[in-house]
């Protein structure tokens, strides 16, 4: 692939939570500056080639067979029959790579997929590298606490490199600490050489008051939560560490974290303890929902479901189109043991039970 990589500098995005929305805050701003970045995250919502963007626009369909056609046969090249074959987020690295060559974008703005250390973003010689929280997920693959998977996570530092860190654990800020010791890299931490000085609801979404090493600004942004005005300050961090304007920042959109469909659905992605607690924090307190939940094998369902029940009248469960997606059944017989009181219906079809409850006009989730 003659090393796509090399030609254009990278942001490389690692972090248990917030690194897509942090992505999503870099690109529009880069792209307000009129620097066409290319931005590569996962997972999608709802077509694939939202994966692959320069300058927030996905990429089209017919370039999207064109990259995937040339990288099957780089693939077919380069791995015997019966040896290995790149996996389906390799894949998509790689299409990443050759189109933001191909049209010569400014930036790579890279979401690691899982971990770091071993992630195939992380081939990428990056401008800047960027860790956004560490939380518990994906463990056992990532290790079993927060210190190893913090450690998996600092696997993207560079010798060298800048990292803007905001990460707020101290057990896995130590680790990262370390290891940014180690390779002679400078870091700006949250709490400490950045912060959020204040918030204030706003219509779209909120306005942030932030202390950069650059001086003190303000940003308009179009996501909800306490998370995304730390997720705003570190992309506003890295705009700064970059020497670049922190303006677009209100050109934000990430479907999908506290997104108000409409005066009575609101949509989470929430798949971990520490998404469900910022989830639960957004809600008021004296409101119940209905919810719409899926998940899957691997999350700490039972965990999270627990801290969401309180907040709700009615669950109706139902599976995502996912060979990991627990059996609604199963959600429901732990529901009805440990949550007796709670209303419990399940849902063979998420799409019909979606429509449903958005046209009932009753608080959901």
């Amino acid at each position: 692939m003659e090393n796509p990589q090399r030609q254009l500098p990278a942001i490389h995005v690692a972090g248990t939570n917030g690194k897509g929305s942090v992505c999503s805050l870099l690109s529009a701003a880069l792209t307000s500056q009129g620097l066409r970045p290319g931005l590569y995250t996962s997972p999608h919502l709802v077509s694939v080639r939202e994966r692959l963007r320069i300058g927030g626009e996905a990429i089209s369909e017919a370039k999207f067979a064109e990259i995937a056609a040339g990288i099957r046969a780089d693939a077919a090249r380069l791995f015997p029959a019966v040896g290995p074959t790149p996996t389906f987020f390799e894949f998509l690295t790689a299409m990443a790579w050759r189109w933001f060559a191909q049209e010569s974008a400014k930036f790579a703005i890279l979401e690691v997929g899982m971990g770091g250390r071993l992630d195939s973003t992380n081939v990428c010689e990056p401008a800047i590298t960027v860790i956004t929280s560490i939380g518990l997920d994906h463990i056992g693959a990532l290790g079993n606490t927060l210190a190893e998977i913090a450690a998996e996570k600092a696997g993207i530092l560079k010798p060298g490199v800048p990292l803007v860190c905001g990460v707020r654990n101290p057990e896995a800020r130590e680790v990262i600490m370390a290891r940014a010791s180690e390779l002679r890299v400078p870091v700006w931490q949250l709490g400490e050489d950045f912060a959020v000085l204040a918030t204030e609801p706003t219509d779209a979404g909120q306005q942030v008051q932030l202390r950069l090493p650059t001086g003190q600004c303000t940003a308009e942004i179009a996501l909800r939560g306490s998370h995304q005005a730390d997720n705003t300050a570190v992309a506003a961090a890295t705009l700064a560490r970059l020497a670049r304007p922190t303006t677009g920042l209100e050109r934000a959109r990430w479907p999908g974290r506290l997104e108000q469909l409409s005066n009575t659905v609101l949509l989470d992605g929430a798949h971990n303890m520490a998404a469900m607690h910022e989830l639960v924090a957004a809600l008021p307190a004296n409101e119940r929902y209905v919810a719409l939940f899926a998940t899957m094998i691997d999350k700490e369902w039972q965990e999270m479901l627990a801290l969401l029940a309180p907040h709700l009248c009615e669950l109706r469960i139902t599976r995502a189109e996912n060979p990991r997606s627990v059996d609604p059944q199963v959600v429901a017989l732990h529901v009805r043991e440990k949550h007796p009181a709670l209303q419990v219906v399940t849902e063979p079809d998420a799409y019909a039970a979606a429509e449903l409850i958005a046209q009932e006009q009753r608080p959901a989730l």
